[in-house]
């Protein structure tokens, strides 16, 4: 019988231990209703390359695409999924008007319903890794938390509601004992959040380019209070302009996906009665860019 030297599992036991694996994630930014766009520019993704992902990271509407794909093994059938949701949403299942609350312009009861019938009748638990972040309204702080088994159905929701809860526009919500506003109030991603030493492929899904150019006209309440969060997030607390596209050592890279605000141009981010239009706005209009995790 053939002995292997005992020189030989040391080398191979030091091999693996200092192996760099790499992990496949998606980031989705916020976006309200553009969260359609989100699953469209992710459709058109798997088109060119089909592949499965370890983790999936957002914050806002991209918290809630996160949340829904944690749920399939199969990345296309969460994606062919999400299309049907996306297309059969209308605006009295994510807010009202009525009743006005004394903290926010609209009322999401219809959103906690909506998110009750998904959520309730999802046949697993989360099966992929998946973290979402919101804005701690009583420390300031973006918190971010792991969307699995650990929580009951109505945490996950509470996670998912806490992180989508556009500041004036939809009321804060009381999760594990604090206020929670809308992730996007401080960052409108979650990229390098789990320092490890695997090195990291980001997939990063936003509607927009970062960049504040916009020639749209602002014409409503909504159309300021969506163009100001996007100058803040711009000038503040944004990851994607501090990138280096030049470095020697990279402990990864961001695949950068998006579409000019130009696609979308007479659509609301409020507006969840075109979802299947704003998929197909995603998918045929996809730009990237590529930069480095130094």
């Amino acid at each position: 019988m053939y002995m292997v030297h005992p020189i030989v599992f040391l080398l191979l036991f030091i091999c693996i231990s200092t192996c760099t694996c790499t992990v496949e994630q998606i980031s989705f930014s916020g976006g309200g209703a553009f969260g359609a766009v989100e699953i469209g520019i992710l459709k058109r993704i798997l088109s060119e390359n089909t592949k499965n992902y370890d983790r999936y990271t957002g914050i806002s509407a991209g918290g809630l695409n996160s949340g829904f794909l944690s749920y399939y093994s199969n990345i296309n059938d969460g994606v062919k999924d999400a299309e049907i949701m996306y297309s059969n949403i209308r605006n009295n299942d994510i807010y009202e008007i009525m009743p006005i609350t004394r903290n926010s312009l609209l009322n999401t009861k219809p959103l906690h319903k909506t998110l009750n019938m998904i959520v309730a009748n999802m046949s697993n638990e989360p099966v992929i890794e998946t973290i979402i972040g919101t804005v701690n309204l009583y420390t300031g702080n973006l918190d971010t938390y792991l969307y699995d088994s650990t929580l009951d159905t109505e945490d996950k929701i509470k996670l998912l509601m806490s992180t989508s809860a556009i500041p004036v526009v939809f009321p804060p919500i009381q999760f594990k004992g604090y206020m929670y506003a809308d992730g996007g109030t401080l960052s409108n991603e979650l990229l390098d959040i789990v320092h490890s030493p695997e090195y990291l492929n980001i997939t990063y899904i936003t509607p927009y380019d970062t960049m504040i150019e916009d020639d749209n006209a602002i014409d409503t309440i909504e159309e300021m209070i969506m163009r100001t969060f996007r100058v803040v997030k711009h000038n503040y607390n944004n990851p994607i302009t501090q990138l280096n596209q030049n470095c020697e050592s990279p402990y990864g890279e961001i695949n950068y996906y998006y579409v000019t605000p130009s696609a979308l141009s007479g659509y609301s981010m409020l507006n969840f009665n075109k979802g299947k239009e704003l998929i197909d706005i995603g998918y045929l209009n996809t730009k990237s860019k590529k930069y480095k995790l130094c």
